[in-house]
This record gives structure tokens, C-alpha cells and sequence, in this order.
């Protein structure tokens, strides 16, 4: 992977240009990557609609809890957080209008629990690089071709295996939202005499919309628009969040195709930006560090590094957290680009009041960036070199061409003098002995994972 001059780039792992099942296809003719359908099984009936929801939901805990027992993000807990998460941000718009949620609650409750059923991944470069993907009109055709056939049939989807996600067409976000429709499609309700679907035809349709706004777009150290950039599309003064010059920038085409859609998105990326504080939002930052390398977990739970590991790994776990104010206000300006340019919003008669409710309810994005900088001065200052932090985050405040050779040239000896520093304290030295320098470099993990700003000496 090349190196930004700042810092490591991830931009290969996290796919900056569109994968072939990302491309805008016409798949009106026929299914395409592998999709097809086979007979659907016996309904399975409820007395309630709540019932078939319950037991959606607890199918999707148990499925995430047998396929990702080691992931330290994307597991169930993630899944709560994107509900309530989702829930806070409908609860905040029903408060102008109620109806814009009506009936909504239970589509919410089974995305939430689905959205990350399917994970595919490979390893490339120790990183855990994720099969994302999701094609709208693909996925509207397969499922209105399910409801076509009286829901006779369901979409057949191969056996769960994330070590082969080469031979899979069809990207995450999609796979999960067909594993969604075939739990959906199978309830019936049977009460007073009667027998109906748990689920209409729409909200299916809609469950789909739903996952797909999840999927993410990413673009690895994204120049932010200055704030007369017709691209920036909103008031909001970048300079106003921070005076970095870019940041990954994350975004979620598909997350405005409905309100469900909207708010789930927002529980998958903006809740612990926008509405967790401080040291719980970079808390959850650092889980994805963990599940994302995946070479560096696996030798952390083994507890068997060498003294070059734990340098290794303390330096990648600083490079992390260097770049998360960056990627916190990148979102804090997607957010308010949502609030300012959503289609769902700009006719309505009460979008003021609705962006002012919603803008209440995720008020931590400049806070939390705030945090994101400190803690990582704070940090590298403290295990790494501080005058390698701050003038590291010096030049991270200009664009590329205003920097000199002799500025570049400073901070590759800076950071020379800071990897000294790391195998100092963690690594092979002739002054302690090994044990000393593992239980420093766990104090370092356990201070720098769970964001503790407190007591580093």
C-alpha cells in the first residue's frame, strides 16, 4: 500500500474504485451474478405480526453469533446500537411528523438485526478487506420477481463460507437484504380465522431499500470542499470542525432511497460520531482497528508477539487514531449535506423543524472531532514522540502542494526518531528485560483501546 506521507493509506483495502458488482447495470432482461430462485419452504405461522418480527430478530442474533464470534465490531451489540441509533433518529423526525414513520417500527427492528448477516472477506495486506456490495435494481428485480410468484419461491442463496468471497457476484449489503426477504416472506399470520402475510409486498420491498442504505462508498484522504465549493451544498463551514485539509471520507449512495433507509444508515455510521460522546465514540472506532487488522488481532490474542510485533502494532494503532478526526468530520458534513439537499426533506412543510429535531438528536459531530484530535496528541505524545504528533498534525492542515521538500524531509526524520521511541518502550532494548517491556505495551493497549486520556505515565 503507498504511504500518504502522513501516515499509512488503506485506500487499496477499501476499494476507492467501483468493484464490478458496484457498476450501474440494467438488469431488467434477466438475473445476473448467480441470482436464482427455488421453491420457497412451508410458510411458518404466527399468531401476531410481532411474533414474526421476534423471531426474525433472534434468527439474525444467533446467525451473527455462530458466523462472527471474534468480531469486535460487527457483531450483535453493533446490530442494538444501529437499532436504538435508527430509532433515535425517527423518534426526532416523528416529533414535527408523526406519519412520516408510521407503521415503520418493525422494518426498522428486522434491518437492524440483518444488515450485517453476510460477510464476506479476504485478507490483503493483514487487513480484512470486506466483500461489499449492493446493486439496486438488481436486488428490486430479484425480489418483486419472488412476490410475483405469490412468494412460491425465495431467492437461493449459497452457504455462508467468508473464505472464498471471490466466488461470490454479489456484494454483502445485497446478500444480507436477500437473507432478510426470505426470513420475511415466510411468515403468515394466522388469527380470528384468517390468514395473512406477517409482511406486504411494500415493506419488503422497503426492508430491501433499507440494507442498501448501508452500503458504504469510501474515498481514503478526500480533500474536504472549502465552504464556497458548490459541492459543499450546505452552510456548514468546514474550517468551523477542523483545520485538517482531508480525511477518509466515507459515504452511503443508496441511504436516502427511503426514510427506513435514512435511519439505518445513520445507526451503521453516524451514531457514534453524532450522538455517543468522546471517549465512547473512539472506543468503537478502535473495534474496527481490531476486526479490520486482522494479522495484528489474531497475534494479540494469541499473546505471543515478538518485540518487533508490539512496535508494529503500537504504531498501527496510532496511524488509526490520527485519522479519525478526519473521518468525523467528513461525516459531520455528509450529515448536514443530508439535512440541507435530501430529497426526503426539501419539500416538505415542516423540514425546518424536522432538521432542527434531527440536528438536536446528533449534536456530538464537532465535539467528538474535537476529542478525536486531542486524544491523539495526547497519545503519541505520550508512547510516540510528541514533536512528531504535532507537527505530523501541522502538515496535515495543508494540501499537497503546499508542502516542502523540506517539510517532508523533517517528518520522515521526526518519525524515525518516534519508531525509536516505540521499540524503546515495546520493543528489543538493552536496558529492561522483555517482561517490562510487554507490560508496558499492554498498559499502552489497554489506555489507547478504551481512549483513557488519564494517568499515562
Amino acid at each position: 500500500m503507498e504511504d500518504s506521507g502522513l501516515g499509512v493509506s488503506y485506500s487499496e483495502v477499501l476499494n476507492d474504485k467501483p468493484l464490478p458488482w458496484q457498476k450501474e447495470v440494467d438488469y431488467s432482461e434477466q438475473l445476473a451474478g448467480g441470482v436464482e430462485l427455488q421453491n420457497a419452504p412451508e410458510k411458518i405461522q404466527v399468531a401476531s405480526r410481532q411474533e414474526a418480527v421476534d423471531k426474525i430478530k433472534e434468527h439474525f442474533r444467533n446467525t451473527l453469533e455462530d458466523r462472527f464470534p471474534h468480531f469486535a465490531f460487527h457483531n450483535v451489540e453493533h446490530s442494538k446500537g444501529v437499532l436504538g441509533s435508527a430509532i433515535l433518529f425517527s423518534d426526532s423526525v416523528k416529533l414535527a411528523d408523526p406519519t412520516i414513520f408510521e407503521g415503520k417500527r418493525e422494518i426498522l427492528e428486522v434491518a437492524a438485526s440483518a444488515h450485517d448477516s453476510w460477510q464476506a472477506w479476504e485478507v490483503k495486506g493483514g487487513l480484512r478487506q470486506r466483500n461489499r456490495g449492493f446493486v439496486p435494481q438488481r436486488a428490486e428485480k430479484v425480489v418483486k420477481d419472488v412476490l410475483e410468484t405469490g412468494r412460491k419461491k425465495q431467492i437461493k442463496i449459497p452457504e455462508y463460507d467468508h473464505t472464498h468471497p471471490e466466488e461470490f457476484s454479489i456484494g454483502n449489503e445485497e446478500y444480507s437484504a436477500y437473507e432478510l426477504i426470505d426470513k420475511m416472506t415466510r411468515y403468515i399470520i394466522v388469527a380470528d380465522g384468517r390468514k395473512e402475510n406477517a409482511f406486504s409486498n411494500e415493506e419488503i420491498l422497503e426492508a430491501v431499500e433499507t440494507i442498501g442504505g448501508t452500503y458504504p462508498s469510501f474515498v481514503f484522504n478526500e480533500s474536504f470542499p472549502v465552504n464556497v465549493d458548490p459541492k459543499n451544498e450546505t452552510s456548514l463551514d468546514v474550517s468551523e470542525i477542523t483545520d485538517l485539509k482531508s480525511g477518509l471520507h466515507i459515504s452511503q449512495p443508496y441511504a436516502e432511497k427511503c426514510w427506513a433507509a435514512r435511519a439505518i444508515g445513520t445507526g451503521d455510521l453516524w451514531n457514534h460520531m453524532g450522538s455517543t460522546e468522546g471517549k465512547l465514540s473512539l472506543q468503537a472506532a478502535m473495534k474496527e482497528w481490531e476486526e479490520f487488522h486482522i494479522k495484528f488481532a489474531d497475534k494479540l490474542k494469541r499473546a505471543d508477539q515478538t518485540p518487533d510485533d508490539r512496535v508494529e502494532i503500537a504504531g498501527s494503532i496510532l496511524d488509526w487514531l490520527f485519522m479519525q478526526e478526519g473521518t468525523i468530520a467528513w461525516q459531520h458534513l455528509n450529515f448536514e449535506r443530508f439535512l440541507a439537499t435530501s430529497p426526503l426533506l426539501k419539500t416538505h412543510p415542516k423540514a425546518d423543524e424536522i432538521r432542527t429535531n434531527i440536528r438536536n438528536a446528533f449534536p456530538l459531530f464537532k465535539a467528538n472531532a474535537a476529542y478525536a484530535r486531542e486524544a491523539y496528541l495526547t497519545l503519541e505524545s505520550a508512547f510516540g514522540d510528541r514533536e512528531y504528533a504535532t507537527f505530523r498534525r501541522e502538515l496535515a492542515t495543508k494540501g499537497p502542494d503546499e508542502i516542502s521538500e523540506e517539510e517532508k524531509q523533517k517528518l520522515t526524520k521526526l518519525k524515525i526518531e518516534r519508531d525509536k521511541r516505540l521499540k524503546e518502550n515495546f520493543g528489543e532494548n538493552d536496558i529492561e528485560d522483555v517482561e517490562k517491556t510487554k507490560e508496558r505495551f499492554e498498559f499502552f493497549r489497554k489506555k489507547v483501546m478504551q481512549v483513557e486520556l488519564e494517568d499515562l505515565n
